[in-house]
C-alpha cells in the first residue's frame, strides 16, 4: 500500500482527479442498482486496502446492513450541505455515508463523501445521464440538484471511522 499524496490516510488514489477515475473504474458495468457495493469499492480503493476493488452488481441490503459494515450510524433528517459540513469538521481523510431517500417514494441512493485536506466531494460511481456522470461532486449545490432536485428528499449522515 502506497501513501498518498495529497491525503493523510493511506489510500489507492493520490489525487482527486485520480478519485474520480476510481468511480469509473469501480462500477464498470454501471448497473445502476448496487450504489451500496459501489461504497464498498470506493472505501477500500480510498483507504488503500484493496486498490482494484470492483463493486458486486444487483441489490446492495438494507441502511442498518450499510451501517453495520461501516461501523457508524445514519443520522436522518439532515441535508445535502450537512454532509459536506460532517466530513469537512472530520478532518483529513475523513469519510462518511450519505443516504438519501427520494421523495414520492421514488428509491434510495446512498453515496461515500471524503475529505483531501479540507477538499471535499461526494465520490459517485454511477452514470445516470450526461451531466450527472459518476466522478467526484466538490459543490453541494450540485449534488443537490443530482440527489435531492424537489427539497423532498430525506438525506442521512454517517462519519466513518477511520479503522472502517
Amino acid at each position: 500500500m502506497r501513501q498518498a499524496a495529497t491525503l493523510t490516510i493511506p489510500i489507492a488514489t493520490k489525487t482527486w482527479s485520480e478519485a474520480g477515475e476510481c468511480c469509473h473504474s469501480c462500477e464498470p458495468k454501471n448497473d445502476q442498482k448496487n450504489c451500496g457495493f459501489i461504497i464498498d469499492a470506493v472505501a477500500a480503493r480510498l483507504r488503500g486496502t484493496n486498490a482494484k476493488a470492483v463493486a458486486k452488481t444487483g441489490l446492495d441490503g438494507s441502511w442498518a446492513e450499510i451501517e453495520d459494515r461501516f461501523n457508524t450510524k445514519i443520522g436522518w433528517g439532515k441535508s445535502i450541505d450537512d454532509a459536506y459540513g460532517a466530513a469537512k469538521s472530520a478532518g483529513d481523510g475523513a469519510m462518511a455515508i450519505v443516504g438519501i431517500k427520494y421523495s414520492n417514494n421514488a428509491g434510495s441512493h446512498v453515496v461515500i463523501i471524503a475529505n483531501d485536506h479540507g477538499k471535499v466531494g461526494i465520490v459517485e460511481g454511477q452514470n445516470w445521464k450526461p451531466g450527472q456522470n459518476a466522478g467526484v461532486i466538490y459543490d453541494a449545490k450540485a449534488a443537490n440538484l443530482r440527489y435531492n432536485s424537489d427539497g423532498k428528499s430525506e438525506i442521512g449522515v454517517g462519519v466513518i471511522p477511520r479503522d472502517k
